[in-house]
């Protein structure tokens, strides 16, 4: 038997109501917002968003520019 969309709505809501997945970056927590609010809709009622955590899951990752300039000051150099 197939799923509802309110009971697949139900179902990502809670998967990325996880910590780990809205807690990973600013995105997931808006994705979760999202669901938040949609589900809220079919449910009637006042949606109960989650606000930033604060220290990201994400790892930082170097910009581009940052990394190419490591890289071009290590070039010629023995270890």
């Amino acid at each position: 038997m197939s799923k509802t969309p309110l009971e697949q709505l139900k179902e990502v809501h809670e998967i990325q109501g996880n910590p780990g997945n809205r807690d990973y970056d600013p995105y997931m927590l808006g994705m979760f917002n999202g669901l938040e609010l949609a589900l809220a809709i079919f449910q009637e009622r006042e949606p109960q968003y989650k606000s930033a955590p604060k220290k990201w899951g994400k790892t930082p990752i170097e910009e581009p520019e940052t990394w190419l300039a490591k890289m071009r000051a290590g070039w010629g150099k023995s270890s």
